[in-house]
């Protein structure tokens, strides 16, 4: 409920007095008055999907299991591609460093040892 919305009816004796005796029932309130909870749709977003709403072909797949479909919801395959395919490719970039800095502590004990 908007600020507006909460002063109008808190400023709204009937509607106080009615809400102590029916319950709560904004829904009523907002038929009478000028505004509504609901945004107004000003202009058309161009790319929204206009079709019917149906489960996707990975869902129907996964439907007969409840398991199988919970983790597809629960981690969803296509982000988790990207990370696997982003965390590789950082593995790969660090790997020539981490290398050298391990050459590098074992060249270190060596000289040590053989002092």
């Amino acid at each position: 409920m908007m600020n507006e919305e909460m002063e109008l009816l808190a400023m709204d004796e009937e509607a106080l007095i009615k809400m102590r005796v029916n319950d709560w029932n904004f829904d009523t309130f907002v038929k009478h008055q000028e505004f509504s909870t609901q945004p107004e749709r000003t202009k058309e977003y161009s790319g929204l999907f206009t079709g019917e709403y149906e489960p996707t072909e990975e869902v129907l797949e996964l439907a007969e299991s409840p398991l199988r479909l919970f983790f597809l919801l629960l981690h969803p395959p296509r982000p988790w591609r990207r990370i696997v395919t982003e965390s590789n490719r950082y593995y790969n970039q660090q790997l020539n460093g981490r290398v050298d800095r391990m050459v590098a502590g074992q060249q270190a004990r060596v000289k040590e040892l053989t002092r």
